[in-house]
Protein backbone atom coordinates (compact mmCIF):
# COMPACT_ATOMS: atom_id res chain seq x y z
CA UNK A 1 0.00 0.00 0.00
CA UNK A 2 2.82 2.65 0.83
CA UNK A 3 4.53 1.59 -2.44
CA UNK A 4 1.87 2.18 -4.34
CA UNK A 5 0.91 5.90 -2.58
CA UNK A 6 4.48 6.98 -3.31
CA UNK A 7 4.23 5.63 -6.80
CA UNK A 8 0.74 7.75 -7.11
CA UNK A 9 2.44 10.98 -5.04
CA UNK A 10 5.30 10.78 -7.73
CA UNK A 11 2.98 10.33 -10.62
CA UNK A 12 0.91 13.49 -9.69
CA UNK A 13 4.08 15.94 -8.88
CA UNK A 14 5.81 15.10 -11.78
CA UNK A 15 5.89 17.63 -14.35
CA UNK A 16 3.79 17.28 -17.66
CA UNK A 17 3.94 18.83 -21.12
CA UNK A 18 0.98 20.67 -22.69
CA UNK A 19 0.61 21.88 -25.92
CA UNK A 20 -1.58 24.44 -26.66
CA UNK A 21 -3.00 26.00 -30.45
CA UNK A 22 -4.27 29.35 -30.48
CA UNK A 23 -6.40 31.41 -32.90
CA UNK A 24 -6.75 35.14 -31.81
CA UNK A 25 -7.36 38.11 -33.39
CA UNK A 26 -7.48 41.81 -32.03
CA UNK A 27 -10.64 43.52 -31.78
CA UNK A 28 -10.68 47.57 -32.94
CA UNK A 29 -12.67 50.50 -31.02
CA UNK A 30 -15.21 50.43 -33.99
CA UNK A 31 -15.91 46.22 -34.13
CA UNK A 32 -13.45 45.95 -36.87
CA UNK A 33 -11.36 42.23 -35.82
CA UNK A 34 -8.09 41.61 -37.45
CA UNK A 35 -6.97 37.76 -37.20
CA UNK A 36 -3.96 36.81 -36.17
CA UNK A 37 -1.54 36.10 -39.47
CA UNK A 38 -1.08 32.21 -38.43
CA UNK A 39 -2.35 30.25 -35.36
CA UNK A 40 -0.04 30.61 -32.17
CA UNK A 41 1.68 26.99 -31.15
CA UNK A 42 2.76 27.10 -27.30
CA UNK A 43 4.39 24.22 -25.49
CA UNK A 44 4.50 24.35 -21.57
CA UNK A 45 5.82 22.24 -18.52
CA UNK A 46 3.80 22.51 -15.39
CA UNK A 47 3.46 20.45 -12.67
CA UNK A 48 0.59 18.12 -12.95
CA UNK A 49 -1.91 20.06 -10.88
CA UNK A 50 -2.06 22.11 -14.04
CA UNK A 51 -4.19 20.17 -15.87
CA UNK A 52 -7.30 17.63 -15.63
CA UNK A 53 -8.64 15.12 -18.39
CA UNK A 54 -5.87 16.11 -20.53
CA UNK A 55 -5.90 19.44 -20.59
CA UNK A 56 -5.05 22.69 -18.84
CA UNK A 57 -7.71 23.11 -16.27
CA UNK A 58 -8.85 26.64 -16.35
CA UNK A 59 -7.00 28.64 -13.69
CA UNK A 60 -3.97 27.07 -15.97
CA UNK A 61 -5.12 28.66 -19.35
CA UNK A 62 -5.85 31.77 -17.77
CA UNK A 63 -2.48 32.13 -16.27
CA UNK A 64 -1.34 31.45 -19.96
CA UNK A 65 -3.39 33.95 -21.22
CA UNK A 66 -1.89 36.59 -19.01
CA UNK A 67 1.76 35.93 -19.56
CA UNK A 68 0.67 36.12 -23.47
CA UNK A 69 -1.29 39.04 -23.63
CA UNK A 70 0.91 41.01 -20.93
CA UNK A 71 -1.10 40.73 -17.64
CA UNK A 72 -4.34 39.36 -15.53
CA UNK A 73 -6.55 42.18 -16.79
CA UNK A 74 -5.87 42.13 -20.66
CA UNK A 75 -9.41 41.38 -21.34
CA UNK A 76 -10.21 44.80 -20.31
CA UNK A 77 -8.34 45.80 -23.62
CA UNK A 78 -5.43 48.02 -24.29
CA UNK A 79 -4.73 51.82 -24.18
CA UNK A 80 -5.82 52.87 -27.47
CA UNK A 81 -9.36 51.02 -26.86
CA UNK A 82 -8.27 47.73 -28.50
CA UNK A 83 -8.35 44.16 -27.19
CA UNK A 84 -7.21 41.00 -27.83
CA UNK A 85 -9.55 38.55 -28.80
CA UNK A 86 -9.35 34.48 -28.20
CA UNK A 87 -11.32 32.81 -31.27
CA UNK A 88 -9.98 29.28 -30.53
CA UNK A 89 -8.00 27.51 -27.80
CA UNK A 90 -7.15 23.63 -27.08
CA UNK A 91 -4.47 21.94 -25.08
CA UNK A 92 -3.69 18.39 -24.40
CA UNK A 93 -1.25 16.65 -22.54
CA UNK A 94 2.01 14.74 -24.80
CA UNK A 95 2.27 11.32 -24.33
CA UNK A 96 5.00 9.97 -22.03
CA UNK A 97 7.26 9.28 -25.32
CA UNK A 98 5.96 12.32 -27.29
CA UNK A 99 8.13 14.98 -28.12
CA UNK A 100 7.62 18.63 -28.48
CA UNK A 101 7.59 20.05 -32.40
CA UNK A 102 9.94 22.23 -33.18
CA UNK A 103 7.31 24.39 -35.09
CA UNK A 104 9.36 28.42 -36.08
CA UNK A 105 8.19 30.73 -33.76
CA UNK A 106 6.00 28.49 -31.29
CA UNK A 107 6.33 29.78 -27.50
CA UNK A 108 7.86 27.86 -24.80
CA UNK A 109 6.85 28.47 -20.98
CA UNK A 110 7.63 26.67 -17.64
CA UNK A 111 5.69 27.22 -14.37
CA UNK A 112 7.87 28.45 -11.84
CA UNK A 113 7.19 28.16 -7.82
CA UNK A 114 5.44 31.28 -8.12
CA UNK A 115 2.85 29.88 -9.83
CA UNK A 116 3.29 31.65 -13.01
CA UNK A 117 5.24 31.08 -16.00
CA UNK A 118 8.83 31.80 -17.68
CA UNK A 119 9.59 32.13 -20.96
CA UNK A 120 11.90 29.50 -22.31
CA UNK A 121 13.99 29.07 -25.42
CA UNK A 122 13.00 26.06 -27.99
CA UNK A 123 12.96 22.19 -25.98
CA UNK A 124 12.79 24.43 -23.01
CA UNK A 125 15.99 25.47 -23.29
CA UNK A 126 17.68 28.97 -22.03
CA UNK A 127 15.44 31.59 -23.35
CA UNK A 128 17.51 33.50 -25.53
CA UNK A 129 15.37 35.91 -27.99
CA UNK A 130 11.91 34.19 -27.99
CA UNK A 131 9.49 36.27 -30.35
CA UNK A 132 6.88 38.42 -28.90
CA UNK A 133 3.23 37.92 -29.64
CA UNK A 134 2.87 39.71 -32.79
CA UNK A 135 1.47 42.94 -32.72
CA UNK A 136 -2.35 42.65 -34.64
CA UNK A 137 -1.83 47.02 -35.63
CA UNK A 138 0.26 46.47 -38.42
CA UNK A 139 -1.94 44.05 -40.06
CA UNK A 140 -5.37 45.97 -39.23
CA UNK A 141 -7.21 47.44 -41.91
CA UNK A 142 -6.10 50.68 -42.95
CA UNK A 143 -7.09 53.89 -40.74
CA UNK A 144 -8.96 51.78 -38.42
CA UNK A 145 -6.63 52.33 -35.30
CA UNK A 146 -7.41 55.82 -33.43
CA UNK A 147 -6.85 57.06 -30.38
CA UNK A 148 -9.16 58.43 -27.29
CA UNK A 149 -9.88 61.94 -27.50
CA UNK A 150 -11.46 64.78 -25.86
CA UNK A 151 -14.83 63.29 -23.72
CA UNK A 152 -18.26 64.47 -25.03
CA UNK A 153 -20.12 65.68 -22.24
CA UNK A 154 -18.23 69.07 -22.16
CA UNK A 155 -19.98 70.40 -24.84
CA UNK A 156 -17.96 73.62 -25.27
CA UNK A 157 -14.39 72.00 -25.23
CA UNK A 158 -15.88 69.27 -27.27
CA UNK A 159 -16.65 71.38 -30.07
CA UNK A 160 -13.98 73.24 -29.74
CA UNK A 161 -11.44 70.44 -30.13
CA UNK A 162 -13.17 68.82 -33.03
CA UNK A 163 -13.02 72.22 -34.75
CA UNK A 164 -9.30 72.77 -34.09
CA UNK A 165 -9.01 68.73 -36.35
CA UNK A 166 -7.26 68.95 -39.40
CA UNK A 167 -7.35 65.20 -39.96
CA UNK A 168 -10.77 62.86 -40.05
CA UNK A 169 -12.20 61.72 -36.48
CA UNK A 170 -14.44 59.41 -35.36
CA UNK A 171 -17.71 59.69 -33.48
CA UNK A 172 -20.35 57.32 -32.02
CA UNK A 173 -23.55 58.53 -33.88
CA UNK A 174 -27.09 58.34 -33.11
CA UNK A 175 -28.91 58.28 -36.46
CA UNK A 176 -32.76 59.11 -36.19
CA UNK A 177 -35.87 56.99 -38.28
CA UNK A 178 -37.52 59.39 -40.48
CA UNK A 179 -40.58 59.00 -42.92
CA UNK A 180 -38.20 57.72 -45.44
CA UNK A 181 -35.43 55.70 -42.86
CA UNK A 182 -32.80 57.04 -41.28
CA UNK A 183 -31.94 60.81 -41.75
CA UNK A 184 -28.80 62.74 -41.55
CA UNK A 185 -30.74 65.72 -39.73
CA UNK A 186 -30.47 66.17 -35.81
CA UNK A 187 -27.70 63.40 -35.82
CA UNK A 188 -26.28 62.91 -32.08
CA UNK A 189 -22.90 62.26 -30.19
CA UNK A 190 -23.17 62.52 -26.72
CA UNK A 191 -24.65 65.79 -26.03
CA UNK A 192 -23.67 67.24 -30.04
CA UNK A 193 -25.99 67.69 -32.43
CA UNK A 194 -25.47 67.94 -36.07
CA UNK A 195 -25.82 66.80 -39.61
CA UNK A 196 -24.13 64.11 -41.79
CA UNK A 197 -23.43 63.98 -44.89
CA UNK A 198 -22.50 60.48 -47.36
CA UNK A 199 -21.67 62.06 -50.52
CA UNK A 200 -17.99 60.26 -50.16
CA UNK A 201 -20.02 56.60 -49.24
CA UNK A 202 -20.68 54.52 -52.46
CA UNK A 203 -23.14 53.17 -50.35
CA UNK A 204 -25.88 55.62 -48.81
CA UNK A 205 -25.64 55.85 -44.59
CA UNK A 206 -29.31 55.07 -44.62
CA UNK A 207 -29.02 51.83 -46.22
CA UNK A 208 -25.79 51.04 -43.94
CA UNK A 209 -27.88 51.79 -41.32
CA UNK A 210 -30.97 50.39 -42.42
CA UNK A 211 -28.96 46.76 -43.17
CA UNK A 212 -27.76 47.15 -39.24
CA UNK A 213 -30.55 48.67 -37.25
CA UNK A 214 -33.75 47.35 -39.44
CA UNK A 215 -36.90 49.04 -38.14
CA UNK A 216 -35.59 50.35 -34.92
CA UNK A 217 -36.50 54.46 -34.32
CA UNK A 218 -32.75 55.22 -33.99
CA UNK A 219 -29.47 53.54 -35.38
CA UNK A 220 -26.31 54.18 -33.59
CA UNK A 221 -23.02 53.55 -35.58
CA UNK A 222 -19.17 54.06 -35.76
CA UNK A 223 -18.89 57.06 -38.18
CA UNK A 224 -15.46 58.58 -39.82
CA UNK A 225 -15.11 62.17 -41.11
CA UNK A 226 -14.39 65.68 -41.41
CA UNK A 227 -15.90 67.69 -38.79
CA UNK A 228 -16.78 71.05 -40.02
CA UNK A 229 -18.53 74.25 -39.41
CA UNK A 230 -21.96 75.15 -41.45
CA UNK A 231 -23.75 78.50 -40.67
CA UNK A 232 -24.92 78.57 -37.04
CA UNK A 233 -24.46 74.36 -37.04
CA UNK A 234 -21.94 71.85 -37.74
CA UNK A 235 -21.72 68.46 -40.29
CA UNK A 236 -19.62 65.54 -40.32
CA UNK A 237 -18.99 64.66 -43.90
CA UNK A 238 -19.07 61.03 -43.43
CA UNK A 239 -15.97 59.09 -45.34
CA UNK A 240 -16.22 55.67 -43.69
CA UNK A 241 -18.78 53.78 -41.67
CA UNK A 242 -17.07 51.28 -39.10
CA UNK A 243 -20.25 49.53 -37.98
CA UNK A 244 -22.40 49.85 -34.97
CA UNK A 245 -21.52 50.86 -31.24
CA UNK A 246 -21.17 47.41 -29.11
CA UNK A 247 -22.62 47.38 -25.45
CA UNK A 248 -19.01 46.60 -24.17
CA UNK A 249 -17.86 49.75 -26.08
CA UNK A 250 -20.60 51.79 -24.41
CA UNK A 251 -20.03 50.37 -21.08
CA UNK A 252 -16.05 51.15 -21.54
CA UNK A 253 -17.28 54.61 -22.16
CA UNK A 254 -15.49 54.31 -25.64
CA UNK A 255 -19.04 55.82 -27.08
CA UNK A 256 -18.43 58.99 -24.90
CA UNK A 257 -15.56 60.58 -26.49
CA UNK A 258 -14.32 61.32 -29.81
CA UNK A 259 -11.53 59.70 -31.41
CA UNK A 260 -8.57 60.46 -33.72
CA UNK A 261 -6.34 58.76 -36.35
CA UNK A 262 -3.51 56.81 -33.97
Amino acid sequence: MFLMTLALTVAASSPVVVRVDLNDALRLPGGFEAPSPKPLVMYVRAPATWVHGGALTESSKKTLLAQLYGGPNWEQGNSDGSTYVVKSFTSRVLGAKEKPGNEPGAFWYEANERGGLDKRGPDFGPPGKPPEPQSLIGSAEPGSVFKQGVALKDQKAALTWLSQQKDVVKLAVTLQRGKVGFEGANAKAGPLTFRVVDTKLGVSLADRAAERCGDAATCELWLVGHWKKEGAGFVLDVTKVMGGVSGAERELGMSAHAWYPG
